[in-house]
């Protein structure tokens, strides 16, 4: 019975042990943040309209943006693909799951996801009046799944910020 009791305590001493030496290493991360702000502007965009006309689950969108820094110069694409969830009418919103890929010229790729929540724009103020706004996916944070080379361990999230679906900037949040 004494081998039994010893043998307890052993074995909870090492599991103890593990647990603590297991929780010290998965603490907040010790590397600084890194934040990236870029400026995108969409060359291609696509959609497939499946169902019926109009917005429905299953549609399709495709979405290419060339990426630019600070000053100007070219340093990367992002590539997304967005799926309709919940059908949709001009004047309420519309879900759509999103994935996409930041390239980032000579340095990896970071991959993200987010369901996006479309914002219409308001309806006419007065019959004869055409609404001019497009949905927006601005201030959806995207989720950085991970990425390549110099992202490898990346972590954080993806802030689209601007006035224009078209031309608007990427606040990039990366931890690792």
């Amino acid at each position: 019975m004494e081998k039994l009791v010893l043998l307890c305590v052993a074995a909870t001493t090492v599991i103890v042990g593990a647990t603590t030496a297991t929780a010290a290493t998965h603490g907040p991360p010790t590397a600084a943040a890194t934040t990236l702000v870029l400026h995108a502007r969409t060359t291609a965009f696509s959609e497939l309209d499946l169902g019926a006309a109009g917005p429905t689950p299953g549609d399709e969108s495709f979405r290419k943006e060339d990426l630019t820094d600070s000053a100007g110069r070219p340093v990367g694409v992002l590539n997304s693909q967005c799926t309709s969830l919940v059908p949709g009418d001009p004047f309420t919103e519309q879900d759509e799951l999103c994935t996409g890929v930041i390239t980032l010229t000579g340095r990896g790729k970071i991959h993200f996801q987010s369901l996006a929540v479309l914002t219409p724009p308001p309806p006419p103020p007065a019959p004869g009046w055409a609404a001019t706004a497009r949905p927006s996916l601005m201030g959806s944070p995207w989720a950085i799944l991970g990425g390549t080379r110099d992202f490898h361990n990346a972590r954080g999230q993806i802030f689209d910020r601007g006035d224009s679906a078209a031309d608007h900037y990427l606040h990039i949040y990366l931890s690792s």
